[in-house]
């Protein structure tokens, strides 16, 4: 496979455990809204605590495999939608950022336009019904970064 040039590292973990270490070097996309302090989801304090004890993610959470499920019928839905190219990444792949060496992500894919330049990063995100309330006004801030 392969992946369009980006001004960044790829990170390529052998498993989920090795993924969850160098995860805990960086501060994650999804984190940047509570280091910021707009978040319902953690604090600066709660992202300082992860990054400093053993990790508490649980992948095998029923939402993190649904959400995960779902993400192949959103690609298709985005590619109807929006058409380019859409490349997924290899299994347990971190983004990092060269310049700012505390800043990575782990996006669902990389998507090009060909009436863009450059390489964007895909990010789905799916919600529950007991978050419905906070995407009534608008795409929550956490959701945004």
């Amino acid at each position: 496979m392969t992946l369009p040039t980006l001004n960044a590292d790829l990170i390529h973990c052998r498993d989920e455990a090795e993924w969850l270490s160098e995860r805990r070097k960086r501060i994650q996309a999804s984190e940047v809204s509570a280091v910021l302090g707009q978040s319902d989801w953690g604090s600066p304090l709660s992202v300082y605590m992860d990054k400093t004890a053993p990790p508490l993610l649980n992948s095998t959470s029923e939402r993190f495999t649904i959400g995960h499920e779902l993400e192949q019928p959103i690609r298709n839905m985005y590619l109807r939608k929006f058409g380019g190219k859409l490349h997924n990444l290899p299994p347990y792949t971190i983004v990092a950022s060269r310049e700012h060496k505390f800043l990575g992500c782990t996006p669902d894919g990389l998507c090009e336009d060909a009436s863009r330049s450059g390489v964007g990063l895909l990010e789905i995100k799916t919600a529950s019904e007991f978050s419905r309330r906070d995407w009534q006004e608008s795409i929550p801030l956490a959701y945004q970064i």
